[in-house]
């Protein structure tokens, strides 16, 4: 029988590494999932994703964990936000932020703050499609055995807690 763990990380380097190393190797999986895109790990086209999913990777090889990438690529910014306006949301996130622990953020009242903020720039169609895509390549991944950590960010937590009943959540209340 599998048994999977999601754990919501924070993108932008707001995820201790020094943390999420001792959740990943406490828990001791025989595949870790990534919000990364398979193709791109394939051909090593990583730089652009979330600091502490590139790290995971890295830790699972040294580790000699088995490692993919999970993510869609659709991407869910509003069509004309400008990137002036897309730092400024991020500069209100980070306020939110920094008053909580990031592991605080797999928990649903911490996280609508951020997921509240988000949805100004965010297109929530294709938020939408994104997520049932990962829901997808998920699917596709989990071995009917073994234990599996699947790393996503927080804001996608509420989303798989609903399509993953039997997962345990060990960061979330």
């Amino acid at each position: 029988m599998t048994e999977i763990f999601f754990i919501g990380t924070l993108h932008c380097g707001f995820t201790n590494e020094n943390e999420l190393k001792r959740i990943i190797l406490d828990i001791n999986p025989k595949l870790l999932l990534i919000e990364i895109c398979q193709e791109d790990i394939k051909h090593n086209k990583i730089s652009k994703y979330p600091k502490e999913m590139i790290f995971a990777l890295n830790l699972a090889k040294e580790n000699n964990i088995s490692c993919k990438g999970f993510d869609s690529n659709i991407n869910t910014i509003k069509k004309g936000i400008s990137s002036e306006n897309e730092n400024k949301i991020i500069a209100l996130q980070e306020k939110i932020i920094k008053q909580h622990s990031w592991e605080k953020f797999n928990n649903f009242e911490p996280n609508e703050k951020l997921t509240k903020i988000s949805k100004k720039i965010i297109d929530l169609e294709k938020w939408n499609q994104g997520e049932l895509e990962m829901k997808s390549n998920l699917k596709s991944l989990i071995p009917d055995k073994d234990t599996v950590l699947i790393l996503t960010g927080t804001g996608h937590i509420p989303f798989f807690k609903k399509e993953f009943p039997n997962a345990k959540f060990p960061l979330s209340s």
